[in-house]
């Protein structure tokens, strides 16, 4: 490396262009700079450990039923579902009237 040279750039082993010790990539051919760090492993998600999957998704909450299904709030729901019905029966009856 020349003396001139920015010490926060490095030179390619391809073609030796000067890039910054930022970069992965050289900006000139592309090829992988050698203080870029190693490529990690593509392992499939049916590959990995639960805790690797933690690591890689992080941790996935469980999906809870719509409130008005669970089993506390079932009297909620058909309360709903009578007043809905109720409500399309009158107005069905105001149309046969009118």
């Amino acid at each position: 490396m020349a003396s001139w040279a920015n010490p926060d750039e490095g030179l390619c082993s391809e073609c030796g262009h000067a890039n910054s010790r930022q970069w992965i990539l050289c900006d000139k051919c592309g090829a992988r700079l050698p203080w870029a760090p190693p490529e990690a492993p593509k392992l499939k998600a049916h590959e990995m450990t639960p805790e690797q999957l933690a690591a890689v998704y992080g941790k996935v909450q469980p999906k809870e039923p719509f409130f008005l299904f669970l089993p506390e709030n079932q009297l909620v729901l058909r309360a709903l579902i009578f007043v809905i019905l109720f409500l399309g029966l009158l107005a069905e009856a105001w149309l046969h009237l009118f």
